[in-house]
């Protein structure tokens, strides 16, 4: 995955330095987490190093066998089973033959081959109550928001997300918690077994000699839960069938994997509702195996993913639409632009979806009511929250449709909540909701999302450095980021002069030049001229090895492109009009680490 993350930083004569950060060419917040882990040193609860550099096992590469003994890597520990993961990430040539034929309908095979492992590992999915939400920006954020409201109010929870800034758990939460590193390990190696024991070809070897024959079944996950004790025990010899007629099927690559473990992992918490994020598009993805959500939403959309969802937001749109269900009520955020909308329309009524779009938040509070608060900064954010109430009052009205009844934290609710509201023809509007139960406006209120409209301060003796962190990663949420950061460091800084600075890189597949746009001079720009300092660096974290948790150790993580790096450059003088035999406050830097550095000696000779 190829993209570009952002922070922004300012220092001040001992007061914060603004700095945008845009880049990432594995883990879409990659900078977020170089910032994090370098700088601050914050972390994410449950993701702190168990482990010293020394005593850090080496991550041994499966070594394949037909039997499914053989074919797995020991020890059986979260170490290894993640080095096991990033070994099942696509490979550039296989990712560049899916993209030449994105343009072909590839949902029913992708969906077939992702349906086959369900109905291998016996899940049942349909068991699970979800919430599923695709689009361009902000998509995480709002299954952030909706997460915390409905935990608030009482609720076991899942929340399955992506990508991840500091470890891979971070992806799977149960209420409100990371998935811990022996539950993780636990189940990763039982979907390992399962899967080879059903006739799957593990990498680079050779599928068992199965002679089982096809049961249609539709995807059923049903898990027993198991010892949490042991780390390695082996599925029943009680499996499911192995179709003979299908073609070998290997195992499912890095996404697909944490999918299924996520599912799992849900299934035997005994969730009362979860929170699905997609990964990439909609139609194909990994997470629209899930026949039966109980709403569906679409946030911003933008250009992104271009290669694999189309060139236009109207062909975007109809991708990320692909998770619209049959009587299934579907909302987009507000403010979706007319084109894209109306494809979120049409699609909703070919599969026969109501559709509505979500009431502004504002819309929620009565006249002399108080505000609602939100847990992450920017204005932008109440685009977010305006979908996740939407997600989140379907959802409970749904419970209260089926007479499950509330938990206490919501035995206030008045019989009048809901109003008139229809789940079969999805008539909302907030004034059926309206006022919002308490617990709801502690959710929005305590919602955390590290790494999206944060404001890091740096360790001392550099903390006259303030970080902006962002995941902003196509030029109209960098747009929007930068709208932030100039309100937020400006408000910041006060009467005072900062010194602002911008670190910065992008993937090959990106075009700088229409990153940076929004940083350079134009009218509505007020940060372009105040921006002192420009950091181009590279994708290589640091110089040095370090202890980090493995699944941020990418095959090919210190490799270098000193000619990429100089386009950027070049791309950053054409924009100011610099002349580029001037440095004009720009630096190449070999390492993030290395540009870090560089802002930390602005604040140490501007004290």
């Amino acid at each position: 995955m190829k993209g570009v993350r952002f922070s922004l930083t300012h220092i001040r004569n001992h007061h914060p330095i603004p700095l945008p950060f845009v880049f990432s060419r594995y883990s879409p917040l990659r900078a977020c987490r170089s910032v994090t882990r370098t700088i601050a040193k914050p972390h994410i609860t449950g993701c702190a190093p168990t482990r010293s550099m020394s005593t850090r096992p080496s991550f041994p590469s499966p070594s394949m066998s037909s039997s499914a003994s053989s074919a797995t890597p020991a020890p059986r520990d979260y170490e290894s089973a993640v080095a096991t993961l990033n070994n099942l990430q696509s490979n550039e040539s296989a990712i560049a033959a899916w993209v030449s034929t994105r343009r072909q309908d590839l949902s029913v095979t992708l969906k077939e081959e992702m349906l086959e492992y369900v109905r291998r590992l016996d899940v049942d999915i349909n068991k699970l109550s979800i919430i599923h939400v695709a689009g361009t920006k902000g998509k995480g954020s709002t299954c952030a928001f909706v997460e915390s409201m409905l935990r608030h109010s009482g609720y076991k929870t899942g929340l399955y997300t992506s990508p991840h800034l500091l470890c891979v758990r971070e992806r799977i939460r149960i209420n409100g918690q990371l998935i811990s590193e022996e539950e993780f390990a636990r189940h990763f190696w039982w979907i390992w077994d399962r899967l080879i024991h059903t006739g799957t070809t593990p990498p680079g070897g050779q599928a068992p000699n199965t002679t089982h024959t096809t049961q249609a079944q539709t995807p059923s996950l049903s898990t027993q839960p198991s010892s949490s004790s042991s780390t390695s025990s082996s599925p029943s010899s009680s499996s499911s069938p192995v179709s003979s007629h299908r073609p070998p099927l290997g195992m499912p690559q890095f996404f697909r994997y944490l999918t299924l473990l996520a599912f799992r992992a849900f299934l035997e918490s005994g969730l009362d509702v979860v929170v699905l994020e997609v990964g990439v598009g909609g139609r194909t993805d990994a997470t629209n195996i899930a026949e039966a959500p109980i709403v569906t939403g679409v946030s911003p959309l933008g250009y992104d993913h271009m290669n694999v969802l189309g060139d236009t937001l109207e062909e975007i749109a109809w991708e990320k639409a692909g998770i619209f269900k049959h009587r299934v009520p579907a909302f987009s955020s507000p403010g979706q632009l007319p084109g894209p909308l109306g494809v979120l329309q049409k699609r909703a009524v070919d599969v026969s979806a109501p559709f509505a779009l979500s009431p502004a938040v504002s819309e929620y509070v009565r006249e002399g009511g108080e505000p609602l608060r939100l847990g992450l900064d920017g204005e932008f954010q109440q685009v977010n929250a305006a979908l996740a109430l939407a997600l989140c009052n379907v959802w409970l009205h749904d419970q209260k449709r089926r007479n499950k009844g509330f938990p206490s934290a919501l035995s206030g609710l008045p019989s009048s909540w809901g109003g008139d509201y229809d789940y079969n023809i999805n008539n909302y509007a907030a004034q059926q909701f309206s006022p919002l139960p308490h617990p709801l406006r502690v959710g929005l209120a305590t919602t955390h999302w590290p790494g999206r409209a944060q404001v890091q301060r740096m360790a001392a003796p550099h903390d006259n450095v303030h970080i902006y962190l962002d995941g902003a990663h196509t030029p109209e949420s960098i747009a929007v980021c930068r709208q932030w950061f100039e309100t937020r460091s400006l408000k910041d800084s006060a009467d005072q002069t900062p010194i602002r600075a911008i670190i910065f890189n992008c993937g090959k597949g990106r075009e700088p030049r229409a990153l940076l746009e929004s940083f350079g001079p134009n009218e509505e720009n007020a940060v372009a001229a105040k921006l002192d300092h420009v950091f181009v660096t590279t994708f290589t974290l640091r110089a040095a090895k370090y202890r980090e948790d493995p699944s941020t150790l990418y095959r090919g993580r210190g490799s270098v492109d000193p000619t990429w790096q100089a386009k950027v450059v070049s791309q950053w003088h054409a924009l100011r009009h610099d002349d580029p035999r001037e440095d004009h406050g720009v630096q190449g830097c070999a390492t993030m680490e290395g540009a870090l550095q560089a802002v930390k000696k602005l604040s140490q000779d501007n004290p």
